[in-house]
């Protein structure tokens, strides 16, 4: 299992992006901006190998969603009307931590269709 962050930021942003993920300790193998994309996230992902995608905005999530890819989707006020099959939803970055320490305990390479 890899990690990948994404941003959907202007490339001009991957600077502090990548900054950002140093100075957290976040251990990826690869940082990508989607925004260089004419399809954004799904496109970036689908050709990037990406099988779980974590995020807070309804409109992207489902579009992943829609694409195939499973979505870890951050609880907030404007996503509650967001719901898919390969959507779950998640209250916190702890929360989160704990479905990524599953699955890679059980080291998950396709995740298929399940839900956490």
């Amino acid at each position: 299992m890899k990690f990948t962050i994404m941003t959907g930021r202007p490339i001009e942003w991957m600077e502090s992006a990548k900054k950002w993920i140093k100075e957290n300790g976040i251990v990826v193998e690869s940082s990508l901006c989607a925004s260089q994309f004419e399809n954004g996230k799904l496109e970036c992902a689908t050709l990037n190998g990406v099988s779980l995608f974590i995020e807070d905005h309804p409109t992207h999530a489902l579009s992943l969603a829609d694409g195939g890819i499973n979505v870890l989707l951050i609880d907030k006020p404007y996503n509650q009307e967001c719901q898919h099959e390969r959507i779950t939803r998640v209250r916190n970055w702890e929360e989160i931590g704990k479905i990524l320490d599953t699955l890679v305990s059980q080291n998950v390479r396709t995740l298929n269709k399940e839900k956490f």
